[in-house]
C-alpha cells in the first residue's frame, strides 16, 4: 500500500464509523454534567428543555401564523381585555419598545386594536382575534400536555412545584432594597 492509498482511504473509514448511539450520547452529556459544579449543570439544563420547548411551540404556532410571543400577548389580552400595554409589557417581562413593536405588528394582522384611555393604551382582540384565540389556545394547551407526557404525572407535579419555588425566590430577591 503507498502513502496515497492510506490517505484516500483515512476518510471512507470515517465515514463509514458507527454512530455513536443515543445511549451512548446520553452517558457522556450525563459525564459532561457531572463535571460542571451541580448549579451550572442545573442551569444548562434548563436552558436546554426551554430552548427545546420554545422551538417546539414556536414551529407548532406556526401554523397558525403566530409565534410563540405573539401567542403569548394574545393569550393574556384573550383572558384580561382592556388590559393595559404596559401591564402586559410586565407580564410577560418585555421591554415598553418591544412589547410596542409586537402589538404592531399583532395590531397590523387584524388581531387586536389599541384603544387609548388618559396615558394607558387599552388592548382588546377583534372578531379575527377572538377567533384566533378560541382556535389556538386549546391546541396550544394540549400541545404543552403532550410535550410534557414525557414525564410521569408525579415527575410533573415535583418539577411544577421546583420551578414555582425558584421563581417565587427570583422575585422576592427582585423586589428586595
Amino acid at each position: 500500500m503507498n502513502q496515497h492509498q492510506t490517505v484516500a482511504s483515512a476518510p471512507l473509514a470515517a465515514e463509514q464509523a458507527p454512530q455513536p448511539s443515543a445511549q451512548v450520547a446520553s452517558i457522556r452529556e450525563a459525564a459532561a454534567d457531572a463535571a460542571l459544579n451541580p448549579e451550572i449543570a442545573t442551569w444548562l439544563r434548563l436552558m436546554r428543555v426551554h430552548t427545546r420547548v420554545a422551538g417546539r411551540l414556536n414551529a407548532f404556532l406556526g401554523a397558525w401564523g403566530l409565534s410563540l410571543a405573539q401567542f403569548d400577548a394574545l393569550a393574556q389580552v384573550w383572558a384580561d381585555e382592556g388590559l393595559c400595554q404596559q401591564d402586559l409589557a410586565a407580564r410577560l417581562m418585555e421591554t415598553k419598545g418591544n412589547i410596542s413593536r409586537l402589538l404592531d405588528r399583532m395590531q397590523a394582522r387584524g388581531w387586536l386594536e389599541r384603544r387609548s384611555d388618559g396615558h394607558a393604551n387599552r388592548l382588546y382582540l377583534t372578531t379575527t382575534g377572538h377567533a384566533l384565540a378560541a382556535d389556538v389556545i386549546p391546541a396550544q394547551n394540549a400541545e404543552v400536555t403532550r410535550i410534557l407526557a414525557a414525564l410521569p404525572f408525579a415527575d410533573r407535579a415535583q418539577l411544577h412545584g421546583l420551578l414555582r419555588r425558584l421563581d417565587h425566590a427570583l422575585r422576592d430577591s427582585d423586589d428586595a432594597p
